[in-house]
């Protein structure tokens, strides 16, 4: 219930930038990366909560057997930070994100994939804004192609993946001036 009036409440940019530096710090030895995205990243004046894109250090879970293709692999020990600290609050821990409150400042970390291919396409989307994304997938598909959200730009038929994995990659595959690679230039 905490969580979601907090999610109601804005917060001027300095306040929370400077919470997310501070979190950064305390989560930085469970990642490979970890980077703030959202309204923080694009300068919003007020922004409602703090947007993390993390790629964790993930470990082996699980027995493998003869039928398992891969092991699992789980982000267990960022997540088993957060859980025994004191100062986060109201945690919720999903396969691909994890929220919680700290310092009053409602907090979402977003998990990429194990092998961090879809970092820079992650920070994209959590950056945004929804109308910047919104046009992104209307770009691709104008060109016939697809844009999955935190993942890149790919083929309809072969799901071959067309841009490198960066923003930067992103933006040309589709055409749209490197101008927006400044999260500050995009649509708020």
């Amino acid at each position: 219930m905490q969580a979601m009036l907090l999610k109601n409440r804005t917060f001027h940019l300095l306040e929370a930038k400077f919470a997310a530096d501070e979190l950064l710090k305390r989560l930085e030895p469970y990642c490979q990366m970890i980077e703030t995205a959202g309204s923080i990243r694009r300068g919003v004046k007020q922004v409602h909560d703090i947007d993390l894109v993390a790629w964790p250090y993930y470990q082996e879970t699980g027995q493998i057997t003869l039928f398992d293709q891969a092991p699992a692999l789980e982000p267990i020990r960022i997540r088993e930070f957060l859980l025994s600290s004191s100062w986060a609050e109201d945690i919720s821990i999903g396969p691909k994100i994890i929220t919680f409150t700290f310092d009053g400042f409602p907090a979402e970390i977003y998990l990429v994939e194990p092998d961090g291919h879809n970092y820079g396409a992650m920070m994209q989307m959590r950056t945004g804004s929804a109308a910047f994304n919104i046009r992104l997938a209307m770009q691709a598909r104008q060109k016939g192609l697809i844009y999955r959200a935190g993942y890149g730009i790919f083929k309809p038929l072969t799901g071959e993946q067309l841009d490198d994995g960066t923003e930067l990659g992103l933006l040309k595959t589709l055409g749209i001036s490197t101008f927006y690679l400044d999260p500050k230039n995009r649509i708020s």
